[in-house]
C-alpha cells in the first residue's frame, strides 16, 4: 500500500507542473496576442492630439489580419474616414454663400490668408451689382434667386480657370485671380476626392493636394505658383480621373490660344508606371510630355507644359485627364499654374518667348 502511495506522488507533482506551465504558455500568449495589441491601441488613442482626432487612422497590427482585433481597427478606420467627410461636408456647408453655392467671406479671407503665406502674386477684384441691390424689396424671392443665379453664371463664364469667384454679400462679389488650383480648405493629405472651386470632376476622384501631402509613401513639391495642385490617377481603361473647366466664353473662332500649366508625377505604395495628361479644349486634344516614375522618396519637380489650340467656337470647355502609359497599371500624376490667353502672354511660362 506505502509503494502505491509513493508512486503516486510523483504523478501527480508531474500533473500540477505541467498545469503550471500550460498556464503560463496561456497567460503569455493571451498577453502577447491580445492584451498587448490592445494595450497600444488604447496608447494611441489616448496620444492623439485633438486638432488630428477626426480622420484619425489606426495601423492594423502584423499578426492581427484578418481576427478581431484587425476587423475593431479596420472598422475604426472606417468610421474615421465616415466622420471626416461628414465633418468636411458640414464644413465646406458653412463656407457657402446659400443659393449660389459659391465661397462666402470667411472662406474668402480663409483662401487669402493660404496666398499671402505663401507670397504667390495673386491680384483681388471687388464686383458690386447694383442690379442686385435695387431689386431687394421689389422682386419676389424666387424672382431674386433667379436673377442672382443668372448673374453667377454670366461672370463665371467670363472667368479663366486661374479665377476663384466668391460672394462676399448679397449683391457683393470678389475674384481671385491665379494660376494655381486654390480654393479647398479641407485635408489635403489624404484622399479628399475634392476638385478645387470652379472645377468639376467628370471622372474618377479627383484630389487638390499640396507640397506637403505625404501619406502612404506620396512625395510632392512646390510648384513656381505654390500652393494647392490637382491630383489624377490614370490605370487606362480601367479608372480615369479628369476635371473640367465649363463655359469658358469670349473665344473667337479660328484664334489660337496658349495653354500652359505645370506638371509632375509621384510614386506612392500603389503606383506602377509613368504617366501624362490629356489636355482637351474644345474638341481638340493634346498630350503632355511623358514623366517617368521616380523612385520612393523622390521628387523630380515640376516641368512647365505649353500648347497651342485653335478656338472652334465662342465657348468652349477645358478638360484635363490623367493618363498612364502602359494599360492596366497605375500613375499618379499633379497639374498647377493653369494658363488660358494669348500665346506667350503667360508671365509665369519660362518659355513665353519661344512661344511667341
Amino acid at each position: 500500500m506505502t509503494g502505491v502511495q509513493t508512486c503516486a506522488l510523483p504523478i501527480l507533482t508531474i500533473y500540477l507542473l505541467l498545469s503550471l506551465i500550460l498556464t503560463v504558455a496561456i497567460s503569455w500568449c493571451i498577453n502577447r496576442l491580445i492584451l498587448h495589441p490592445l494595450r497600444n491601441i488604447a496608447r494611441e488613442l489616448n496620444a492623439i492630439p485633438a486638432k488630428e482626432l477626426v480622420g484619425h487612422q489606426l495601423a492594423l497590427p502584423r499578426l492581427h489580419q484578418d481576427d478581431e482585433i484587425g476587423m475593431l481597427v479596420r472598422s475604426y478606420n472606417l468610421n474615421q474616414q465616415l466622420l471626416q467627410r461628414h465633418y468636411e461636408e458640414q464644413n465646406e456647408n458653412a463656407m457657402r454663400f446659400p443659393v449660389s453655392d459659391l465661397p462666402n467671406k470667411a472662406l474668402l479671407m480663409e483662401m487669402l490668408e493660404q496666398v499671402v503665406a505663401r507670397k504667390q502674386t495673386t491680384a483681388l477684384m471687388i464686383i458690386t451689382c447694383e442690379t442686385l441691390r435695387d431689386t431687394a424689396g421689389v422682386l419676389k424671392e424666387a424672382q431674386r434667386e433667379i436673377l442672382l443665379l443668372t448673374l453667377v453664371e454670366k461672370l463665371k463664364s467670363v472667368l479663366s480657370p486661374r479665377m476663384i469667384l466668391a460672394q462676399i454679400s448679397g449683391y457683393d462679389f470678389a475674384v481671385i485671380a491665379n494660376g494655381g488650383f486654390e480654393g479647398f480648405t479641407g485635408n489635403t493629405n489624404w484622399w479628399n476626392s475634392t476638385v478645387p472651386p470652379g472645377w468639376t470632376t467628370t471622372g474618377g476622384t479627383p484630389d487638390t493636394f499640396d507640397e506637403n501631402t505625404d501619406f502612404q509613401q506620396h512625395t510632392w513639391g512646390p510648384s513656381s505658383t505654390g500652393g494647392q495642385f490637382l491630383h489624377g490617377i490614370g490605370d487606362q481603361p480601367d479608372w480615369t480621373e479628369s476635371a473640367l473647366q465649363v463655359g469658358l466664353d469670349g473665344l473667337v473662332i479660328g484664334q489660337q490660344y496658349e495653354i500652359s500649366f505645370e506638371q509632375s508625377i509621384t510614386r506612392n505604395q500603389w503606383s506602377e508606371t509613368g504617366g501624362f495628361w490629356k489636355i482637351k479644349f474644345g474638341d481638340e486634344v493634346q498630350d503632355s510630355d511623358h514623366m517617368d516614375i521616380p523612385d520612393f522618396g523622390v521628387f523630380e519637380g515640376w516641368t512647365w507644359q505649353t500648347m497651342i489650340f485653335t478656338a472652334t467656337a465662342t465657348i468652349q470647355t477645358l478638360e484635363v485627364i490623367a493618363w498612364s502609359d502602359t494599360d492596366h497599371l497605375r500613375t499618379d500624376v499633379g497639374i498647377d499654374g493653369f494658363f488660358l490667353g494669348d500665346p506667350g502672354t503667360n508671365p509665369d511660362n519660362p518659355d513665353r518667348k519661344s512661344v511667341v
